[in-house]
């Protein structure tokens, strides 16, 4: 399933290539909070800390903080 959550810092991305990050869910004052889980994508540990994936789509560089944003869960 997916959930709506606002961003809590900017999410960057490679120029021309679309980004999936890994985001920890936190109840904050106005709903969700989707905060970017640091680590490489090759790092388990980072997935186990992590509630779902933010993708950044290929046509933007960057997401900023405030935005919503699909949350897909594991």
């Amino acid at each position: 399933g997916t959930v709506t959550a606002t961003l809590s810092g900017m999410l960057l991305s490679s120029p021309g290539r679309e980004e999936y990050v890994r985001v920890r869910l936190e109840a904050g004052p106005a709903g969700l909070e989707a905060t970017p889980v640091p680590g490489q994508s090759s790092m388990i540990s980072s997935m186990v800390r992590a509630h779902g994936l933010v993708t950044v789509p290929i046509e933007q560089e960057r997401l900023e903080a405030g935005a919503k944003v699909e949350v897909k869960l594991f």
